[in-house]
This record gives C-alpha cells, sequence and structure tokens, in this order.
C-alpha cells in the first residue's frame, strides 16, 4: 500500500515535486540519488519541512538544467533553456564502457557500489563527457577527454568528505 500523498506546505515545495515529475521521476529515491540527497532529505523539501541551502539548488541547476530563479520565486520557465530533443541516441557502447570502467575504479578503491550508483555515476560522466566535446561520436576527443573524467571520478570517491568514501553517505 502506498503513503497518502501530502501536499507540500510551501511553493517551493511544489515546485521541487514538479521538477521530479516532469522530469519522469515518479518514485523520489532514484531522484534522491541523480541528486546525491538521502530519501528522507529530498521528502523534507518536497514537503516544505525544511528548505535546500544553495549547494542542493544548484545540483538542480547542473544536472537538469531547472532555472534556479523558477525554483525560487516562480520566475520564469522551468528550464533554463527548453530541454533539446536529442537528434541521435545514446551511445550504447559508450556508456557501456564507462560504466565498465566506473565498477573497475570502485573495485580498485576497495568501494562496493551498488548497481544504481554505478549507473547513476556511468550516466553523469557520459553527461560530462558530451558536455566537454562537441561530438559524442568523435573517438579520438573521446579517447582524450574520457580518461580526465574518470581521474575526477577516482579523485572524488577516495577524498575524505566527499560523500562517496566507503564509510560515509551518499551525499555530494
Amino acid at each position: 500500500m502506498s503513503r497518502k500523498r501530502v501536499e507540500p506546505k510551501t511553493p517551493l515545495g511544489k515546485r521541487l515535486t514538479e521538477v521530479r515529475e516532469a522530469l519522469k521521476f515518479d518514485e523520489r529515491e532514484p531522484f534522491a540519488e541523480a541528486l546525491g540527497l538521502t530519501v528522507a532529505m529530498l521528502g523534507y523539501y518536497e514537503r516544505g519541512d525544511r528548505i535546500p541551502d544553495a549547494g542542493v539548488l544548484a545540483l538542480y541547476r547542473e544536472r537538469f538544467g531547472i532555472n534556479i530563479s523558477w525554483l525560487v520565486a516562480g520566475m520564469g520557465d522551468m528550464f533554463d533553456t527548453a530541454p533539446a530533443a536529442p537528434t541521435l541516441a545514446y551511445d550504447v557502447a559508450l556508456l557501456q564502457k564507462i560504466s565498465d570502467r566506473v565498477e573497475t575504479i570502485f573495485a580498485e578503491c576497495r568501494q562496493k557500489s551498488p548497481t544504481r550508483s554505478t549507473i547513476t555515476e556511468a550516466a553523469l560522466i557520459y553527461n560530462e563527457l558530451a558536455k566537454t566535446i562537441s561530438d559524442i561520436r568523435d573517438v579520438q576527443m573521446v579517447e582524450a577527454i574520457l580518461p580526465v573524467l574518470l581521474l575526477r571520478f577516482r579523485e572524488r570517491i577516495t577524498t575524505p568528505g566527499s560523500g562517496l568514501g566507503k564509510y560515509e553517505s551518499s551525499s555530494f
């Protein structure tokens, strides 16, 4: 039996919920994971029990292109720019390669990662790669940039206080 939906107490909480639903996340758990938040914390924000800090609001902008003015004050459109329809499908082979490297890095750092974390990290790296180079099909550029992004990922999970360490919580 599902829980009764509680209406948000604040306009900000309502807009946070609208973002999640607009991005087709019916449940909080996968969306919280994509943001690097706990499900409980996302629930507090969406219900209006707590106000997210600037860092959390920045995650909405960085990860999903959400217009912070709209999020905070309801001004403008939800997205900074209309989400463009992808002209090409994801490069599944490249995404699998990144996912395999993420798993390897977790193992080399002696960290066990849930499958969802591996998928999330691989997708974030793929998106960063797509933002960095103009053509994701350019194998030479991918081979030049991907090691740098993977090194940043390795540093992030091995740096104390990053939230991805072996004994730390999963917040960014």
